[in-house]
């Protein structure tokens, strides 16, 4: 997941795209989010409790797949709404104007892709995602620190 530069939906499939190569899988994107949050542990509910908790917001929030694999995706609009197209954060190199209603990213892998959402709506979301990981830094115990800084689980 964390090698995944955005997922989108379309004619009743998804498509990821990685590095240059775009999958499709017959599921909605809603579908797929709960499968992903499982295989992390977690689920959409919780994302969202989360979310409500930490950034007093419960709409269009960052998608948590895994704090400790540093998974997080921002959706471009409502995950219900058939234009969303999720954006790894971590992946995200630069961010252009296209339009007022469209911005063009750079992946760290030099990809891009055209979204559907403006650079203001991205960089909001990209700062959501960064007071996430700001919130939960400050809460990891110290034994989790040593290990997320000495790599033992990764």
């Amino acid at each position: 997941m964390d090698q995944v530069n955005y997922v989108y939906q379309r004619d009743g499939s998804i498509y990821i795209g990685r590095e240059a190569h775009e999958y499709s899988f017959s599921m909605d994107l809603v579908s797929f989010i709960e499968y992903c949050c499982q295989v992390y542990g977690t689920s959409l509910l919780n994302n969202k409790m989360n979310c409500k908790y930490i950034l007093q917001e419960s709409q269009n929030f960052p998608i948590i797949f895994s704090l400790l694999n540093d998974i997080i995706f921002l959706p471009t609009k409502s995950i219900h709404n058939k234009e969303c197209m999720l954006v790894n954060s971590r992946a995200i190199q630069s961010v252009t104007v296209l339009t007022s209603t469209t911005c063009k990213v750079t992946f760290s892998d030099n990809t891009d892709m055209d979204l559907n959402c403006s650079k203001t709506t991205l960089l909001k979301q990209i700062a959501r995602a960064h007071q996430i990981r700001s919130y939960f830094k400050r809460n990891i115990s110290p034994i989790e620190k040593l290990i997320e800084e000495h790599g033992i689980i990764r």
